[in-house]
């Protein structure tokens, strides 16, 4: 049975990124996080 919410073939949630390797995601992930807490950082 397919998961609709995993890319077909892997096991990576389906993301706004379209990125379908995990640790490439991983990466992303962290390196936005990181972003928008310097953002709320700096608002203070």
């Amino acid at each position: 049975m397919n998961d609709p919410y995993l890319y077909e073939g892997n096991s990576v949630l389906r993301n706004l990124l379209n990125i379908h390797d995990e640790k490439e995601l991983d990466i992303a992930e962290a390196e936005l996080s990181q972003a928008n807490m310097m953002l709320l950082y700096e608002q203070e």
